[in-house]
């Protein structure tokens, strides 16, 4: 989470493991932050950083799409 007091921007992003309480964050926020600060809500998609350790066999057997959205063990 980040706080950009000057510009009234609220930064959260929601890991993919806790992708189901998206909505969920979101309606918290908007409940209990002011109505003067933005709230930019995002989900952390699978980087190139964060699966340089997954063989090519592993992860041949999935999309390019399956492998940005879903949690990888």
């Amino acid at each position: 989470m980040e706080v950009q007091n000057e510009l009234y921007i609220l930064k959260v992003k929601i890991a993919l493991v806790a992708k189901s309480n998206f909505d969920d964050v979101n309606a918290l926020l908007k409940r209990v932050v002011p109505a003067n600060i933005v709230i930019e809500l995002v989900l952390m998609y699978n980087t190139w950083s964060m699966i340089k350790n997954f063989t090519w066999d592993y992860l041949k057997a999935k999309t390019w799409r399956d492998i940005k959205n879903e949690v990888l063990e």
